[in-house]
């Protein structure tokens, strides 16, 4: 009965443990992966708006432009957001 008792511990133990590491990978992802695609998304229609406005004064093409200047500030962004992503996690520690 005895051996019962520990082995249903064990299994508890156990489902406890998985249940740990799948709330923290849930919890990264979303701290990770949708964090920075939101925060990406916003600055990129930040730059959108900061470089589109002023060319749109010029003419209809000069959005175009706007948008390709989003487009390129994407790759620029994207790395400083997983470094900015990374120092917050460690700060929260």
């Amino acid at each position: 009965m005895f051996e019962l008792g520990a082995l249903i511990v064990l299994l508890l133990g156990a489902l406890a443990a998985v249940g740990l590491v799948v709330g923290t990978l849930v919890r990264l992802f979303f701290v990770v992966v949708l964090l920075p695609i939101k925060i990406l998304a916003a600055l990129a229609a930040l730059a959108g708006v900061l470089v589109g406005l002023p060319l749109a004064a010029m003419g209809v093409g000069a959005i175009l432009l706007g948008l390709v200047a989003c487009v390129l500030l994407a790759p620029i962004v994207l790395p400083l957001m997983a470094i900015a992503g990374g120092l917050w996690l460690m700060g929260r520690r």
